[in-house]
């Protein structure tokens, strides 16, 4: 069974929160569900795990820059950004999902990762 979690980038604070499907944040007030703070984009972007794991046993989540090793006759490096699509799962734009994947930040606090490719 596929494991549900998320994790949210706080805007104000320039910090990744984790376990947030289980906590609520101070900045929404008493009364507030867990909705509420999905709904909030004005504060936070948030991002669910993708019940993998990379090379290193570190939780792949939406959001992350993960460099994917794979072979295709000759040996290969590609960096992305993963996504979740609601149909197909975990997405990648190279469309590369049998290799090892590593993860080497996040679109929040590493976007030179992508935009240096």
């Amino acid at each position: 069974m596929r494991e549900i979690k998320f994790r949210a980038w706080d805007k104000e604070d320039k910090k990744m929160l984790y376990g947030i499907e289980r906590e609520y944040d101070y900045k929404l007030g008493e009364g507030d569900c867990f909705g509420d703070f999905l709904d909030n984009k004005e504060w936070y972007v948030v991002m669910q795990f993708t019940d993998l794991k990379d090379k290193n046993g570190k939780e792949i989540y939406e959001g992350d820059i993960v460099k994917q090793h794979f072979y295709n006759s000759m040996w290969f490096d590609v960096i992305d950004k993963v996504e979740i699509d609601s149909l197909f799962g975990v997405n990648l734009r190279t469309g590369i999902k049998d290799c090892e994947w590593e993860i080497i930040g996040n679109i929040y606090e590493n976007p030179k990762l992508l935009k240096d490719k």
